[in-house]
């Protein structure tokens, strides 16, 4: 636990982090869904190093099998030391769910960080979220939802680098929403993504 907090220290001294708003993430709440615009691989990394050390001793970090299981340095690094599981995007089927596994993580007590555009994409252009968040919301409508604007990982870790440059990063963590009553899935996935992009262009 120890050098897990030193490394989360590191991650936001090196890339100088600016995070606003924890007001209402409750530490006490075990089971929430942290979820972000995605441009870069260092997305999760800077997301996990910038949560409350309670929050991120509980968080299971969703990531993609076709990229963290290309070797095995990789594999190691997600599973045993951001205890992130790895959850196809490609060939879905019923046996390897996302959304099925993601349900019996947080039914399980724990919190997961998730990037509803299925893919790292331009910065600049958050783009339509994939119905995988819906269903989460569906299956499970009493958990709160917590929007996150990550800026300018893209530039710190472009696609095809190994080391991230030092270069400043910031995130805002905005309010928690939920599933409404009758809500629609393309009104809930317009609504969770309008949350990240908000203020993005101020």
């Amino acid at each position: 636990m120890q050098i897990r907090n030193l490394l989360a220290r590191f991650i936001r001294l090196y890339f100088g982090l600016e995070t606003v708003s924890y007001s209402d993430l409750n530490t006490e709440n075990k089971t929430m869904v942290f979820y972000a615009n995605h441009s870069s691989h260092l997305d999760f990394v800077l997301v996990w190093a910038c949560l409350p050390s309670e929050i991120r001793a509980n968080i299971v970090p969703i990531a993609a099998s076709d990229y963290w299981c290309k070797n095995a340095i990789r594999r190691w690094v997600c599973a045993q030391f951001f205890h992130g599981v790895m959850i196809e995007r490609n060939l879905v089927s019923r046996k390897n769910n996302p959304v099925r596994d993601i349900a019996n993580i947080l039914e399980s007590g724990h919190s997961v960080l998730i990037f509803p555009e299925g893919g790292r994409k331009n910065e600049l252009t958050v783009q339509e979220f994939k119905s995988g968040i819906y269903h989460i919301s569906k299956r499970l409508p009493n958990t709160n939802f917590v929007p996150i604007q990550i800026r300018n990982a893209n530039r710190s870790m472009p696609a095809g680098t190994i080391i991230p440059l030092p270069l400043t990063c910031s995130l805002k963590f905005f309010k928690p929403i939920k599933l409404e009553a009758n809500e629609s899935r393309q009104q809930f996935l317009d609504r969770a993504r309008s949350a990240v992009i908000n203020e993005q262009a101020a």
